[in-house]
């Protein structure tokens, strides 16, 4: 055999070998044929819960897996109906009432209402939970001071479900802001029944959050979670605007270093 012979043999066996190996796909190609977003989110996350954790990495996480009353329009930034369809302003802007949608869920399949924001909000909001963004709630009536012990009582709180489907913030003055804050995960419900299946309302990262027991309301599910690998979500098929969701799923990586992820999103799936 001569030699251009054998080189041309050998970089046949190479690439054969380099497909084999890598599958022949990018992460790019194959995310772009499947519906899966690859994405670069920072440091590895300290948690799921919404009342405990503080980072830019889980919250990109945490918006995935829950929704608020309200959220963000992507372009102009502005409040728009998320698990609340509506809200009504009182006269001198101190109540508002939310209306809850009826076609709301969990990702277990149970509805859900008005209490699960009174029971979440006072969890956010004990001193025993060291919430450190309970102060994105002190606009409600009261929530400063029960925060800080001086009102013992949650049901002083500013919050009460006047049935399934409504509730009602009282603030201590106008907060022409506070619609906005509903897109902050601090603010956004937890199924109880699964926080308190693990534990006490205010015990931190308990099993609540693994991949096994976690129930949000958002838009995606957990499905796996390799610790300082891949976090993988799913499309919720209980998710109340599930037809809107256009990506099939998303691939979370604990990335810090610039490069090493350039290097994972153009290069070939394992």
């Amino acid at each position: 055999m001569h030699y251009p012979q054998i080189k041309t043999l050998l970089a046949i066996v190479a690439c054969a070998l380099l497909l084999a190996c890598t599958g022949g796909e990018s992460n790019v190609s194959k995310g772009n044929r499947e519906g899966i977003l690859h994405y670069g989110n920072g440091t590895e996350p300290q948690g799921l819960d919404p009342h405990v954790v503080t980072g830019v990495p889980e919250n990109h996480l945490i918006r995935a897996l829950f929704e608020g009353l309200a959220v963000k329009n992507p372009y102009t930034l502005e409040p728009e109906p998320g698990v609340a369809e509506s809200w009504d302003f009182s006269a001198d802007g101190r109540v508002i009432t939310f209306h809850i949608r009826q076609d709301a869920r969990w990702s277990n399949g149970d509805e859900m209402t008005a209490e699960d924001y009174v029971w979440s909000w006072q969890r956010a909001l004990n001193p025993a939970m060291g919430n450190l963004y309970a102060y994105m709630l002190f606009p409600v009536k009261n929530a400063e001071a029960f925060f800080k012990g001086d009102i013992t009582d949650p049901g002083e709180l500013g919050v009460k479900a006047l049935d399934p489907y409504t509730l009602q913030v009282t603030l201590t003055e106008p907060t022409p802001y506070f619609l906005q804050l509903m897109d902050h995960y601090s603010t956004f419900a937890v199924h109880r029944a699964t926080i308190e299946k693990f534990g006490k309302a205010t015990d931190r990262f308990t099993k609540w959050t693994r991949v096994e027991n976690i129930v949000g309301n958002g838009a995606f599910t957990l499905k796996e979670w390799k610790l300082n690998r891949r976090i993988i979500m799913e499309k919720s098929d209980t998710y109340w605007d599930a037809d809107t969701v256009k990506l099939n799923g998303v691939v979370f990586y604990p990335t810090e270093n610039i490069v090493s992820e350039e290097r994972m999103f153009v290069n070939s799936t394992p």
